[in-house]
């Protein structure tokens, strides 16, 4: 298993993997774009800013996660999106890669994310990850954890 970023990366082959993952998830009613999959893709791989997009590849070579990350601050990271290959759930992949971000992005004093009340399986995740809830909108969590110690 192994992360690829778009700051050190030239993702562009692993394209139709990653428009692959987005769909199956689409499909199984677990993430929903609300735009072309293949055009936020070719966003995500263009950009070479602050906000880096992690791609997890397991022993096959196979893109079967990823995740995308916003600064809010100097201080705050946000998890904008954390998405597994539904075939490919409970394997740790989603753990590896929040693990490596947070490794990765130490310098900020905390992580902020938002999950689904109804997606437990993820709840726990972060949970296990040192994440708490501060507050509930719209049928959403928001959690955090501190990056400093």
């Amino acid at each position: 298993m192994k992360i690829l970023d778009t700051r050190t990366n030239d993702l562009f082959s692993l394209r139709s993997q990653i428009i692959d993952v987005l769909r199956k998830c689409e499909l199984r009613g677990t993430y929903f774009t609300g735009e072309s999959s293949a055009a936020m893709v070719d966003d995500w791989l263009t950009r070479n800013n602050h906000s880096p997009f992690y791609f997890v590849i397991d022993g096959t070579g196979d893109v079967v996660c990823l995740v995308v990350t916003t600064k809010c601050s100097k201080s705050r990271l946000e998890l904008s999106l954390v998405l597994t290959d539904p075939d490919k759930q409970g394997n740790g992949y989603a753990r590896y890669a929040i693990s490596h971000v947070i490794a990765t992005f130490g310098k900020h004093k905390e992580m902020i994310l938002d999950v689904s009340e109804y997606n437990s399986r993820a709840i726990s995740l972060y949970e296990s990850l040192g994440f708490k809830e501060y507050g509930r909108f719209s049928k959403m969590i928001r959690m955090q954890r501190s990056l400093k110690a």
